[in-house]
Order: structure tokens, then C-alpha cells, then sequence
């Protein structure tokens, strides 16, 4: 058997959902609240129309890589109108080779709007002829029709994506160019049947794949600002600590070496930019400043030539620095047995930081200034 693809759901008949008491952190499950369009009207002209679209999502070349062909090598495309045309031409859905044929699509299929409700009221306690485990209609179709009873609120069409699924991460460029396509489509829809229908056509996924796409730019553009400005604030404070340019200058460089080689590692870990992961970028520039920021002060305080300085560096701050990258690492150590995924990976990160941070401070910043050829104003007795 195949994956299951993330069902993506072209829906007449509802408005934008009403937010109004919504908390993801107190209760995730609670997204909001269905408004529905009083305007909605499944005449049969809108039948004719929706089904041209199954028919044209089953049918078109360009639907062929978004949307995922079933084991009979058809689209998997869930077409509730096909049913209901059918169901209102035979009678039945009894037949189902008669119903898959689509002949009844030669005769007057179309379910009057006097006769919907009578119609419809037969038609969910019929076995449907695509649900592989002989389910009902209004268990196959739940989230494609929407029906209290009374009244039909709301109908669509659905259809399994090829590239998205439930289980996997995307990048946000695959998604995007995923979503882009889709609302073309949707526009397309609206332009062509908004009239008929009384309602614009809703484009959404229920693995909220779209939601976690949007979260991944806030993501991005999060960690990104949070990393410049960090960066920016470390070289402001090592200036004017230091009060040489050239020494702010490698130790930014520095810092941005240690930025890159963390996110590398935890890229390399599996992880993927999420909440936990744009907070943590955002703090980097402020845990890599640390231990540079020490060694060029002390370097610039040092009397003497260059490499009597650099020695006295190494003499006075080195043995510092080193004993507290030791006590950080072995302080982050603990936090690997959380079960918690924040401490998790907040001691994956900071071990990570520390180690490079450090790496990068005595190896990598004081060999640029010993190999520099900077002029240093000798301190003043």
C-alpha cells in the first residue's frame, strides 16, 4: 500500500474561520470556529461546473505532479458531485461499474434544488463506490460536505498531493511553490464559478502544512534579524572595550565563524528550523561573544611587542578561559537526559557554542592577530 498523501481541499460554502478565542498554548486542538457563507447555493448549474473540475483535475497534464495516482493508476481525487449526479441519474450506487463509467453523465444527472434535500437525505446512508473500506458517504466525504440535517452548509473536492504528506518536514521553498500553484488554481475557481455558486472557493489542507510554511518564514526571518543584530550588538561592545577597529573586526569575524559552523552542526544533528531552533540562533551571537571578547581585552591591556602580548594573553586569560569552557560543557551535559525536547537541545546547543566559541577564540581569533600586521598603540604608563 501506498503513503498517504496530505489531502488538499478545495471547499464552497465557507467563509474565513473565526479566531475569536483561540490558544494554541492552552489548547492546541481549538483552531477556531466555522463560519459559513449564507450566500452558498449548490444549484445545478454549480454541480455542472464542480464537476468539470473533478473531471479536469483527473484529466489535465498539469495536475500530473501534484496530484498522487492511486494503485489503479488513477488521480486520487475525492469528487462527492460525481456520487451525487450519479446517485440522482441511476437511482442508486448500487451499480458502482455503472457509477465509475460516468454514462449517466449523457443524461440528466443534475439534482434540482427542490429535490436536494430529499436527495441528499438518501444519498449519506449509501455505501460510497471509491472508499476501499465500503464506508458510507457521509463518513467518506466528512470533510468534503458538509451536512446538519437540514441543510447543506458547505461541499468540495479533495485530492491527495504527490509531494506533500502528513509525516514529513518540507523545506518552505517546496511547500511555497506547492501553495503558489494551488492559489492560481483557487483564483481560477473563483473567477469561474463564484456567480454560480454564491460563494468563493476555500483552498486548505488539514495537516496544516501551509500554517507550518508560513511559521517557517517567521522562523527564518527570526533567526536571521535575531543573528544580525546580536552580531552587530557584540561588535559595538568589543570597540568600545577594546577601543582598536581592527581587533572588533576579527573578533566579529570570529563570531560569525562560530554562528555557522553551530548551525552546520545542528543541521547536520537532524534538527530543522522550528520555534526551539529560531529562539536559540537568535541568542547565538551573545553566547559566542564571550570568550573573544576576554582574550582581546586582556591582549590589549598586555605591555610589549605582539608576541609578548599575545603570550600574556594566553598567560593571564587563557587559563580562564579554558576553565570555563570546561565548566559550561560539563554544565550542558545534564541537560542531554531531558526528556523535554527544550532542555534536550538548548544542551546540545549550548555544548555546540561553547566548543566552537572556543575553538574558534584562541586557535582561530589569536593566530588572525598574530598574523596581522596592525599597528597597536602601546599602552600608556
Amino acid at each position: 500500500a501506498q503513503d498517504t498523501g496530505t489531502h488538499i481541499h478545495f471547499i464552497w460554502g465557507l467563509s474565513d474561520v473565526d479566531r475569536s478565542g483561540v490558544s494554541q498554548l492552552f489548547d492546541p486542538q481549538y483552531t477556531g470556529k466555522a463560519v459559513f457563507e449564507s450566500a452558498f447555493d449548490f444549484n445545478e448549474q454549480c454541480q455542472s461546473l464542480m464537476l468539470e473540475v473533478c473531471d479536469n483535475l483527473k484529466t489535465q497534464d498539469r495536475f500530473k505532479d501534484v496530484i498522487k495516482s492511486s494503485s489503479g493508476g488513477l488521480r486520487s481525487v475525492q469528487c462527492i458531485v460525481d456520487e451525487i449526479g450519479a446517485f440522482h441519474a441511476l437511482g442508486s450506487l448500487s451499480k458502482c461499474s455503472e457509477v465509475k463509467s460516468g454514462s449517466w453523465k449523457n443524461d440528466t444527472w443534475q439534482v434540482p434544488e427542490d429535490e436536494l434535500y430529499s436527495t441528499i437525505k438518501e444519498l449519506i446512508h449509501e455505501t460510497s463506490c471509491y472508499d476501499e473500506d465500503f464506508g458510507d458517504m457521509l463518513s467518506y466525504y466528512s470533510n468534503n460536505f458538509g451536512w446538519d440535517g437540514n441543510q447543506l452548509r458547505f461541499i468540495g473536492i479533495s485530492f491527495e498531493s504527490s509531494k506533500l504528506d502528513p509525516w514529513s518536514v518540507l523545506p518552505e521553498d517546496e511547500v511555497r511553490e506547492q501553495y503558489n500553484f494551488l492559489t492560481q488554481i483557487q483564483k481560477e475557481l473563483n473567477n469561474k464559478m463564484e456567480g454560480a455558486c454564491g460563494s468563493k472557493v476555500t483552498m486548505s489542507d488539514l495537516d496544516q502544512k501551509f500554517i507550518f510554511m508560513n511559521n517557517q518564514e517567521i522562523y527564518r526571518t527570526s533567526a536571521i534579524s535575531g543573528s544580525f543584530f546580536g552580531i552587530l550588538i557584540a561588535f559595538i561592545v568589543i570597540l568600545l572595550s577594546t577601543r582598536r577597529l581592527h581587533i572588533a573586526i576579527l573578533a566579529t569575524l570570529n563570531i560569525c565563524c562560530v554562528l555557522v559552523s553551530v548551525i552546520g552542526a545542528v543541521t547536520m544533528s537532524g534538527w530543522s528550523l522550528g520555534t526551539n531552533e529560531s529562539i536559540l540562533i537568535s541568542i547565538l551571537a551573545g553566547f559566542s561573544v564571550d570568550y573573544v571578547v576576554h582574550l582581546s581585552h586582556s591582549y590589549v591591556t598586555a605591555h610589549g611587542s605582539k608576541e609578548d602580548r599575545i603570550k600574556s594573553t594566553f598567560g593571564d586569560m587563557g587559563v580562564s578561559v579554558l576553565s570555563g569552557m570546561i565548566t559550561s560543557v560539563m554544565a550542558s551535559i545534564p541537560l542531554f537526559l531531558c526528556n523535554l525536547t527544550f532542555f534536550a537541545k538548548f544542551g546540545a546547543f549550548l555544548c555546540y557554542t561553547i566548543a566552537f566559541s572556543w575553538i574558534f577564540a584562541n586557535f582561530g581569533f589569536m593566530s588572525a592577530i598574530a598574523e596581522a600586521n596592525f599597528l597597536t598603540m602601546k599602552k600608556r604608563n
